[in-house]
């Protein structure tokens, strides 16, 4: 996606904050094909825990991901501890 982040020792993360939609669409589209190549880890990862679990156990990878993302990305950090307000109010103020 073109996101420039940093991550600390104690896994504090602080990004460039995105809250227009001018700066929302400078962001760089990344394919499926793309995403397979650059993160493949992660399809290897899930594999690879689906043989350590019971067949009828089910295996979920980045649940929380689709909110998790866009609040680092409108936060420019985790927002937890804040209540994300940026992201509260891009939602209220926003909703497109």
């Amino acid at each position: 996606m073109g996101v420039d982040f940093a991550i600390s020792e104690s896994g504090k993360i602080a990004i460039h904050p995105i809250r227009t939609r001018e700066a929302f669409q400078q962001l760089k589209r990344v394919t499926s094909k793309e995403y397979k190549i650059s993160c493949s880890f992660v399809g290897e990862v899930l594999e690879a825990l689906r043989t350590q679990v019971p067949p009828r156990a089910t295996v979920l990878g980045c649940v929380g991901l689709p909110f998790t993302l866009a609040s680092y990305l409108v936060e420019g950090q985790t927002g937890v501890a804040s209540g994300f307000p940026e992201v509260r109010s891009l939602i209220e103020n926003n909703p497109k």
